[in-house]
C-alpha cells in the first residue's frame, strides 16, 4: 500500500514525475500510473490504489480540471476524506473543490525551502487541509429562511453550497483576486398566489427553485426583497394564478436606474405539470432575469451599462430566448434594436452573428449571404471586444463548413477548415464564459462530429459542473455518454438530472438512449409508460419486440419496409434499427440518404458502437475520406475515437493515421 495516490492529467506528466521524486526523496511512498504494468487491468489497478492509499494528491491545472478522469478521483478522494489539492499552474478550480486550500506548488519548489512545500508534507502526514478563506457564507436572513419548503430541502441544499461558494467568490473579488467585472445584483421580491388551488407552499417552492437558479450563475448575487423598488439592482416580483388549463406566473423585471418595468412577460406550464410548476416556472423566469442581467451589465471583464432605449430590446430578445423560442428572423429584428440603440454593444453582436448563423439551415435561406453576414457581425463583435467568446465560436463554426450545403441534396458534402474550425473553437473556451456558457457544448459537437466525442464530453462536463441549472447543456452531456455508448453512465446523468427538472422531459431521451443502445426491454417500458392510458401501436409493439428477441426472421419481417425504402430514409433512428437488425446493405443505403438530406450533422451520430459493422464497410471509408476527415485527422494528429481501440485494426483507414 504507497503513502500517496497520485492523480494528474497526461499533458502535466512532467511536472508530476518531478513531484514524486521530491516525495521520495522525503520518504513518502507514491503511486502513480507509471507503475502499470500494460498487462494489468488498468481500472481495477487503479480502483485498488486509491482504495488502499492513505492520501490521494490531485495535481490541478488548466487540462486537469477540465479532466472527467481526475475529477472522479478527485470526488472519490473528498468524499472518502483523503483528498490533498495541489496547484501546480494558476486556474480556476471545479466549484465542488473550492471550499478547501489548495498547496500551491506552482513555483516548481519541491524543498523544504519552500513553505508551500512544508504545507504539502504536514497535510499526508495527517494534518488537515484548510478551509479555503471565507469560506462559511453567512447566516441567511428570516426573509430567506421563510421560504425554505421541507419537501424541497434536497434541492435547496444544493441550492446553499452554491451560494456558500459564491461567498467565497466575492471574498475573492473585494480582495482582488478574482474577476474583474463586478455581479449584478438581482433582488427577487416574493410572488403573490393568487388560487386557492395551488398548495400553500407554491410561492415558497418558486422561491427556493429560483434562488438555486439564480445562484448557479457565478455572476448573479440574488438577493430577497420586501417589495420595495431598488434602483440600484435589478429586481423581479410578480404573481401566479390558474386557469382550466395552465398555471400561469406573471412577471415584472426591473433594471438600474430605470424606475418602470423593462420587461413585463407571462411563463406558463400546462396544469398536468402543477407539482412541477415551481421548478418549471422557477427556472424559466431565473434564466429569463440572467440573460437580462448578466448581458446588459457584465460582459466578462468590460463593464457595459446599457441606456434604455437598449436595454428594453435587449429584455425583448432574452423573452425570445429563453421563453417565447421565436423564430431566428423576430430575434434578428429585435437585436438590431438593440444595436441601433447601443451600436458599441459588443455582446449584441455576437448573438447577431449565432443568430444569423443558425437562419442558414432554412430551406430557403441564401446559404452565402447569410454565412457572410454572420461573420461580419461576428468580426464586429470581435472588433469591440476581442475576448468574445460567442463571437470566436461563431467564427469557428462557419470554418467548419458545416452550414455551407445544407439540404443541397445535389452536393458532395465536405467539411470546411477544419484546423482553423478546431483553433478558434479553443479559443472561444479559453478566452472567457460567455451568459449561455455555450461555448464548450459547441465544440464538444463539433469535436463529436469528427469522431472525437471522448474529448469533447470533457467540454460537456465543464459546462455542467460551471452551471448545474442548465437543462440544455446536462441533456447534451447525457446524450454524448449514450452516443459513446455507455449507457448506464447516460442514464445516471438523467437520474440526477430529475433531481431539478420534471421526469416527464426526459422519458424521450431515455426511450433514445435505448434504441441506439439496443436495450428493447427499456424501451418497450417506457414506451408503454408514455401512453397514458392511449392505446398502444401495435406496430411499435411489434418492432421493439422483434428486435428484442433476436429471432433473425420476426426482424426481417418488421424491417422490410426499412429495406424497400432504405435509399429515401431520412431519419437517423433508422440507422439504428437496420443495424439492430443486421440488415447491412440496407444501413449502407439508407445512411447515404440521410447525409443527402442532413449533411454533416449526420456525423453527430454516425459514430455510435451500434454502428461497427457500417464502419467496417468500404463504403464508410470512402464516406469518411470523402468528406475530408482523413486528410484532417493526419494534419491535426488527433485520431478518432474509433481508432484508439482493438476495434481499430479493423478499419483500413485507421492504418493510414
Amino acid at each position: 500500500m504507497a503513502d500517496i495516490f497520485l492523480s494528474y492529467k497526461k499533458e502535466d506528466r512532467a511536472v508530476a514525475a518531478a513531484i514524486v521524486a521530491a516525495l521520495r526523496e522525503a520518504g513518502k511512498s507514491v503511486w502513480w500510473d507509471d507503475a502499470l504494468n500494460p498487462k494489468q487491468a488498468w481500472d481495477a489497478m487503479i480502483e485498488k490504489e486509491i482504495a488502499e492509499a492513505r492520501k490521494v494528491l490531485v495535481l490541478w491545472s488548466p487540462r486537469s480540471v477540465k479532466s472527467d478522469w481526475v475529477r472522479s478521483e478527485a470526488h472519490y478522494a473528498q468524499d472518502h476524506h483523503k483528498l490533498v489539492p495541489v496547484k501546480i499552474e494558476e486556474c480556476s478550480l471545479p466549484l465542488a473543490f473550492m471550499l478547501r486550500q489548495a498547496v500551491d506548488l506552482s513555483s516548481g519548489n519541491y524543498s523544504d525551502a519552500n513553505p508551500e512545500w512544508l504545507k504539502l508534507l504536514a497535510w499526508i502526514d495527517g494534518a488537515e487541509p484548510e478551509p479555503a478563506a471565507d469560506a462559511a457564507a453567512p447566516a441567511p436572513p428570516a426573509k430567506q429562511t421563510q421560504w425554505l419548503n421541507p419537501a424541497r430541502k434536497k434541492g435547496l441544499m444544493l441550492g446553499l453550497a452554491i451560494v456558500a461558494v459564491l461567498a467565497i467568490a466575492a471574498a475573492l473579488w473585494t480582495s482582488g483576486i478574482g474577476r474583474a467585472a463586478p455581479q449584478p445584483d438581482v433582488i427577487v421580491d416574493a410572488f403573490e398566489v393568487r388560487s386557492e388551488e395551488l398548495p400553500a407552499s407554491f410561492a415558497s417552492s418558486l422561491n427556493d427553485e429560483m434562488s438555486a437558479d439564480f445562484s448557479a450563475s457565478s455572476r448573479i448575487s440574488p438577493k430577497f426583497g420586501d417589495g420595495a423598488r431598488n434602483l440600484e439592482a435589478y429586481q423581479l416580483g410578480g404573481n401566479v394564478e390558474t386557469d382550466e388549463e395552465n398555471v400561469r406566473l406573471f412577471t415584472r423585471i426591473f433594471a438600474p436606474g430605470i424606475e418602470e418595468p423593462v420587461l413585463t412577460t407571462r411563463i406558463e406550464t400546462e396544469r398536468k405539470y402543477a407539482a412541477d410548476a415551481p421548478r418549471i416556472l422557477g427556472s424559466k423566469v431565473a434564466r429569463l432575469v440572467r440573460c437580462i442581467a448578466t448581458a446588459s451589465d457584465s460582459t466578462g471583464s468590460e463593464i457595459v451599462k446599457l441606456p434604455e432605449a437598449a436595454i428594453k430590446p435587449w429584455a425583448k430578445f432574452c423573452q425570445q430566448l429563453t421563453v417565447d423560442l421565436a423564430a431566428s428572423e423576430t430575434k434578428i429584428g429585435t437585436l438590431e434594436d438593440v444595436i441601433d440603440a447601443a451600436p458599441d454593444f459588443a455582446n449584441a453582436w455576437s448573438n447577431l452573428a449565432e443568430t444569423r448563423l443558425w437562419t442558414a439551415l432554412s430551406p430557403q435561406a441564401d446559404r452565402a449571404a447569410v454565412i457572410a453576414s454572420a461573420g461580419e457581425a461576428a468580426d464586429r463583435a470581435l472588433k469591440l471586444d476581442e475576448k468574445s467568446a460567442k463571437a470566436l465560436a461563431v467564427k469557428a463554426m462557419i470554418a467548419m463548413g458545416v452550414f455551407d450545403q445544407y439540404g443541397d441534396s445535389d452536393a458532395n458534402a465536405r467539411f470546411g477548415d477544419l484546423m482553423e474550425w478546431e483553433k478558434l473553437a479553443e479559443q472561444s473556451v479559453a478566452v472567457r464564459q460567455s451568459d449561455c456558457g455555450c461555448e464548450g457544448p459547441q465544440f464538444a459537437g463539433g469535436l463529436q462530429m469528427v469522431g472525437r466525442a471522448s474529448e469533447g464530453l470533457t467540454h460537456l462536463r465543464e459546462a455542467v459542473d460551471a452551471d448545474p441549472r442548465n437543462m440544455t447543456h446536462r441533456r447534451e452531456y447525457a446524450d454524448m455518454l449514450s452516443s459513446l455508448g455507455r449507457y448506464d453512465a447516460a442514464n445516471k446523468a438523467l437520474d440526477e438530472l430529475e433531481e431539478i427538472w420534471p421526469p416527464a422531459e426526459l422519458d424521450g431521451l431515455r426511450y433514445s438512449f435505448a434504441i441506439a443502445n439496443g436495450r428493447f426491454d427499456d424501451a418497450l417500458k417506457l414506451y408503454r409508460d408514455s401512453l397514458d392510458g392511449k392505446p398502444e401501436d401495435p406496430r411499435a409493439i411489434e418492432m421493439l419486440e422483434a428486435l428484442k428477441s433476436k429471432d433473425q426472421a420476426r426482424m426481417d419481417k418488421v424491417l422490410e419496409p426499412y429495406v424497400q425504402q432504405a435509399d429515401k430514409l431520412t431519419d437517423p433512428s433508422a440507422l439504428y434499427y437496420l443495424a439492430h437488425g443486421n440488415k447491412i446493405d440496407a444501413l449502407k443505403k439508407a445512411a447515404r440518404s440521410s447525409l443527402d438530406a442532413r449533411k454533416l450533422f449526420l456525423f453527430r451520430m454516425l459514430w455510435s458502437p451500434t454502428l461497427r459493422q457500417y464502419h467496417r464497410s468500404d463504403e464508410f471509408a470512402a464516406l469518411v475520406e470523402q468528406v475530408g476527415l482523413v486528410d484532417y485527422w493526419k494534419k491535426s494528429g488527433e485520431k478518432p475515437d474509433i481508432c484508439q481501440g482493438n476495434f481499430a485494426a479493423e478499419l483500413k483507414f485507421c492504418a493510414a493515421l
